[in-house]
C-alpha cells in the first residue's frame, strides 16, 4: 500500500521537459514530460512591460499581476498534453502554468531560447568583430512569415553581455532564429553571460545562454613571407601549379600562419586551394597576378578556395570556369556565385573575380550573388554581358579601407 501511495504521488507532480514554439495564440502547444494526465494548466499572456536589464530571473521576475485563465487541454496523457492558446490574446509571450497539486511547472511559451553564440572564433568572439547568437524565438519575424504572430508595437529584441561589467549590444539583424550584433572595439576581454529579451514578456521575457560567451583580443597575423616560386610553382599559365602552391600554402598553416606570395605572373589550377588559419594570399598586384581555374574535369569543381576562419586574400585577380552549368553554390559567402567558401574572410583587399558560365539565380536574389552578414558592402559591384561570348560574366572589385 504504501508503495502505492509514493507511486500515485510521483505521477500527481506534472514535469514538463519541452514544449513545442512558435505558437500564434489560437494554436496548440505541445508539451512533454510526466504527470501529464491529469494536469490542470492555467495560461496568461504576459505584460509587454519595460524589461529593464536582466538583473533578476525570470521566475522571480515574472509579473502575477495579470490573471490567468483555465486553459483547455486536448489529447492528455501521461508524458504528452496539448494546450490550445487563448484565440483573443494579441501575440506574444504565454505563461503556463501547469500543476496537479502543491507543485506548479511554469512553462514560457514564445520566449527567448538561446543556444548558443560566437564570433569568429567558433564560442570565442573578438572585440569589433560581429557576435551571432542562435537559437528560437530570438526575434519575431520569420524566414518567410511570423509563425508566433506580430505582437503589437513592434518590439525590439535586446542583447545583454554581463561580465564584470555589463554591455547592451546595437542588435543589426533579429529574426526568429538568429541575431547579429557587433562587439565594441575597445570591449574588455574575458568571460560573458549572453542575455536575450525579444521584447515581450517584461522583465520574465530575458533568458540567458547556457554557456560563457569568450572574448579574447586576436593576436597579429604572423608575417614570414612564403614565396610559391620556392615550392616549384611557374607562374607561366602553362604548368599546374596546384601542387606547389598548396604545399606553400600547407607550409604557411604548419608555422601558424603567414603571407604565401604570388610573385607577377598566371598560375593555373585544376583544384581548389585549401586555406588553414591566418594564411594570407598575397600577390604582386591585382593586374599582375593572376589565378586561374581552367576546370578540366567540367561538372567537378565543387569551388575554388576554402578556408574555416581568418584566411585572407589580396592583390590578385581570379580566374575560373564555373562547374555544374545552371547551378550555383548559394552559400552564406563573401565572394559573389559561392565560389569562396569561408565563414569569415578577414581579408580581402583589392581582389577581383571573373567567372564565366550562365549563372542562374534564386528568386530573389539579384545575378550578382549574395552578401555574407559579416562582409563589408561591396563598392563596385556590376554583372556584365558580351554579346560576342556565349556567356555571363561576372565582375567583382572589392577595395576595403
Amino acid at each position: 500500500m504504501l508503495v502505492l501511495r509514493s507511486m500515485a504521488s510521483v505521477e500527481a507532480t506534472p514535469t514538463v521537459i519541452w514544449h513545442s514554439q512558435p505558437v500564434k495564440p489560437g494554436q496548440t502547444v505541445m508539451l512533454y514530460g510526466e504527470g501529464l494526465a491529469r494536469a490542470r494548466v492555467r495560461v496568461r499572456r504576459l505584460p509587454d512591460q519595460e524589461p529593464g536589464m536582466p538583473d533578476l530571473a525570470p521566475a522571480e521576475a515574472d509579473n502575477r499581476s495579470v490573471p490567468g485563465r483555465e486553459a483547455t487541454t486536448i489529447q492528455a496523457r501521461e508524458r504528452a498534453l496539448k494546450v490550445v492558446l487563448p484565440e483573443t490574446a494579441p501575440p506574444g509571450i504565454f505563461s503556463l502554468e501547469v500543476g496537479g497539486g502543491e507543485v506548479v511547472w511554469t512553462v514560457l511559451v514564445n520566449a527567448p531560447q538561446p543556444w548558443w553564440a560566437r564570433g569568429a572564433q567558433r564560442l570565442e568572439a573578438t572585440p569589433g568583430e560581429d557576435l551571432r547568437v542562435f537559437g528560437l524565438g530570438l526575434g519575431w519575424r520569420g524566414v518567410e512569415e511570423a509563425l508566433a504572430g506580430t505582437p503589437p508595437g513592434l518590439p525590439r529584441t535586446r542583447l545583454v553581455l554581463k561580465g564584470d561589467r555589463t554591455i547592451e549590444l546595437a542588435v543589426k539583424e533579429a529574426d526568429l532564429y538568429s541575431i547579429r550584433a557587433p562587439l565594441p572595439a575597445g570591449m574588455d576581454p574575458g568571460a560573458y553571460e549572453v542575455w536575450i529579451h525579444n521584447g515581450c514578456g517584461g522583465p520574465a521575457g530575458w533568458a540567458r545562454c547556457p554557456e560563457l560567451l569568450q572574448v579574447r583580443v586576436s593576436a597579429p597575423w604572423p608575417d614570414r613571407e612564403f614565396n610559391v616560386l620556392r615550392f616549384g610553382a611557374r607562374g607561366d599559365g602553362v604548368a599546374e601549379d596546384d601542387a606547389p602552391v598548396q604545399r606553400a600554402i600547407d607550409e604557411a598553416g604548419r608555422s601558424g600562419g603567414g603571407v604565401v606570395w604570388f610573385p607577377s605572373g598566371q598560375y593555373r589550377f585544376n583544384r581548389p586551394l585549401r586555406i588553414p588559419r591566418r594564411v594570407l594570399l598575397r600577390g604582386a598586384g591585382r593586374d599582375s597576378v593572376l589565378l586561374h581555374w581552367s576546370n578540366r574535369h567540367f561538372a567537378r569543381l565543387r569551388g575554388i578556395i576554402h578556408g574555416e576562419t581568418q584566411f585572407g586574400l589580396e592583390d590578385m585577380t581570379l580566374w575560373y570556369v564555373g562547374a555544374e552549368r545552371d547551378e550555383c553554390a548559394w552559400h552564406r559567402i563573401l565572394i559573389p556565385v559561392g565560389w569562396i567558401h569561408g565563414p569569415s574572410l578577414s581579408t580581402n583587399r583589392s581582389v577581383k573575380v571573373d567567372e564565366t558560365f550562365q549563372a542562374v539565380a534564386p528568386p530573389g536574389i539579384g545575378a550578382v550573388g549574395r552578401i555574407a552578414p559579416r562582409c563589408h558592402p561591396w563598392r563596385r559591384c556590376h554583372h556584365r554581358t558580351e554579346s560576342e561570348d556565349p556567356y555571363n560574366g561576372f565582375r567583382t572589385d572589392r577595395h576595403d579601407s
